[in-house]
């Protein structure tokens, strides 16, 4: 997966499911003035094409890659039809669905209640969380797109984060350097999300720790 490599354009047919093994694909949503916010996003434990096992054949978001990694990719009606086959790959694929609704709509609350640097350090740990990696490939305005603010605010609040040693930032790639520290300057969001997270998928084990499986398609 290369960075800004498109995998669905909005309200067009979803063809393929992605299973991310490494790197992130964010979902983005488009206003009519241009600007965007990201809403959600697919790591290396979730797969994107959701849509599909609730009888849609679209998305209304841009799914793009933001941080370059690997996938498996399938026909979407070989998922689809697997699904319908198979109760565990049927489970599999609701808690995947609930463990990204849940992150959409803590995102929801956490944009509206909590301040910038909040914001940052617990999209900085949910990204590194869904990527598997401490060095993320993220430039600024992704960071200021991810969080809901203009780049000059983003980069003041990275600016004190890289003083602190919370992270270290050079030539859009962003290493965590102190992820507990960084876990305290984040708000409950994170903690919320991460739980529930862990609870959804605790017991797909074909999705834990990016371990996809073609078991998971009978």
């Amino acid at each position: 997966m290369r960075r800004e490599q498109q995998v669905y354009a909005p309200h067009e047919a979803i063809r393929e499911v992605y299973f991310p093994v490494s790197g992130m694909i964010s979902l983005v949503a488009q206003l009519g003035s241009g600007e965007q916010a990201e809403v959600g996003i697919i790591g290396r434990d979730g797969m994107s094409g959701l849509p599909l096992y609730a009888g849609a054949r679209n998305l209304m978001f841009r799914a793009a890659v933001q941080i370059p990694g690997e996938a498996l990719v399938a026909d979407a009606d070989v998922v689809v039809k697997a699904q319908e086959r198979s109760p565990a790959v049927r489970q599999v694929i609701e808690r995947a669905t609930s463990s990204l609704i849940a992150l959409m709509g803590q995102t929801a609350a956490c944009n509206r209640a909590h301040d910038v640097e909040q914001r940052l350090a617990r999209w900085l740990l949910v990204s590194r969380d869904a990527a598997g990696e401490e060095a993320l490939e993220l430039t600024q305005e992704y960071l200021a797109m991810m969080i809901g603010v203009q780049r000059p605010t983003v980069t003041l609040a990275a600016g004190a984060f890289q003083r602190d040693g919370l992270i270290e930032y050079r030539r859009g790639k962003i290493r965590i350097r102190d992820a507990a520290a960084l876990a305290r300057r984040a708000c409950e969001c994170y903690e919320t999300v991460r739980r529930e997270h862990e609870r959804l998928l605790e017991h797909n084990g074909h999705f834990q720790q990016g371990n996809h499986s073609a078991a998971a398609l009978p």
